[in-house]
């Protein structure tokens, strides 16, 4: 049993160790388990929805018979109604609820818990959520004693801190794929884009920046910072980046274009723009963006920059601009070759990633995220 305030400190930092790598889950709970006497310790996430596989982390117990319970005896369990109806954080156990005799006349501990060995069980509604149910589990065998009071009150003194554990992981996980997404996009542009960090330093660049960095002709990455080339220019980008990361109110959402020359000549354009107001969450460490674009073009196309300040889709940023151009939503659908219901979900998703409420919104943000109207020489 966990006695000391030291092993229960010590657990509960483990518990939240699971957060940042869930693969610490099974080392976590086999300790439970041991310490418990338990013939296993799960924490599971139950979808309320069908179809839908449970989140299953469990000590290290018998494979096949977990794979059955989960796909066939939950609905089982003696004490379901019970836990479907208790508080969070309130530990049931089975021979607590209901006489020995009666639990291991059910259909779930006749056809699956007596056949694994297992005598007794606690179930712990950690959290609850619209979508999916939260357990801490354990089962005992048949070989000990029922589920004790201290038990349960160990079950119930680590409960909220598996659902804050599960929760940040959700979270983590969910920031990740919104990540991983915002990446995809960008390396879909052909303008080649870099993110700064608040600090000026390298955060990520797109697959065509990466390829200008690693030339290392017009801008180059040294020790996370990235500089200008061009010594004549050097000085006058710096200082635009450091305008940029402290979102200096003289340069609004349109940022700093500058000209550069590449080592061998060739001149190019490049655009600072401050990020600092940007709610979107795939760009929360991000401070900066940096646009380069060949002398012919002078200004990136609208659409990347649409899409690396707001996080929009191509799609969504098409429809934006258009907009700013005079189209109504009809013929937006119209050019874009989507139903007139699909354009309006496009703009709903542009409203809510840029925090707009109306069409005219919609085209005031796109006027202000025009480039600068002068290019600082």
């Amino acid at each position: 049993m966990i006695t000391s305030p030291e092993e229960l400190s010590a657990l509960i930092g483990d518990i939240y160790d699971c957060a940042l790598d869930p693969t610490l889950w099974t080392v976590t709970l086999d300790t439970v388990s041991r310490r418990l006497g338990a013939e296993y310790v799960s924490v599971s996430m139950l979808p309320t929805a069908p179809k839908i596989p449970p989140l299953v982390f469990c000590s290290p117990w018998k494979t096949d018979a977990l794979t059955e319970l989960y796909r066939k005896f939950l609905p089982d369990i003696p004490i379901i109604d019970e836990f479907v109806q208790s508080p969070l954080d309130t530990p049931l156990a089975t021979l607590t609820v209901m006489p020995e005799q009666q639990a291991h006349d059910s259909l779930f501990f006749r056809d699956w818990g007596l056949p694994n060995g297992l005598r007794d069980g606690c179930l712990t509604k950690c959290v609850m959520t619209s979508g999916a149910v939260g357990t801490l589990s354990l089962l005992t065998g048949l070989a000990r004693d029922p589920v004790s009071t201290e038990e349960q009150e160990l079950m119930r003194l680590l409960a909220p801190h598996v659902r804050r554990s599960l929760m940040i992981g959700d979270t983590l996980t969910r920031a990740n794929a919104a990540a991983d997404r915002f990446r995809s996009m960008l390396d879909s542009l052909s303008d080649p884009v870099i993110l700064l960090s608040g600090v000026g330093r390298l955060l990520y660049a797109n697959s065509s920046a990466d390829s200008v960095l690693k030339e290392g002709h017009l801008l180059a990455a040294r020790q996370g910072e990235v500089r200008a080339v061009d010594p004549v220019s050097s000085q006058a980008f710096a200082d635009a980046v450091k305008r940029a990361i402290v979102s200096d109110d003289a340069l609004g959402r349109r940022g700093i274009g500058l000209p550069l020359k590449a080592s061998d000549g060739t001149p190019f354009f490049v655009y600072i723009l401050p990020l600092g107001h940007s709610d979107v969450r795939s760009l929360k460490s991000a401070s900066a963006a940096v646009f380069v674009t060949s002398s012919d073009r002078h200004r990136p196309a609208m659409t990347a920059i649409l899409m690396t300040l707001f996080d929009l889709t191509p799609a969504e940023a098409r429809l934006a601009i258009m907009l700013y151009q005079g189209l109504s939503i009809t013929e937006a659908s119209a050019k874009l070759r989507v139903a007139t219901s699909t354009a309006r979900t496009h703009l709903a998703n542009v409203f809510s990633k840029t925090g707009t409420h109306r069409q005219a919104d919609v085209v005031a943000l796109v006027g202000n995220c025009s480039l600068p109207v002068s290019v600082e020489m």
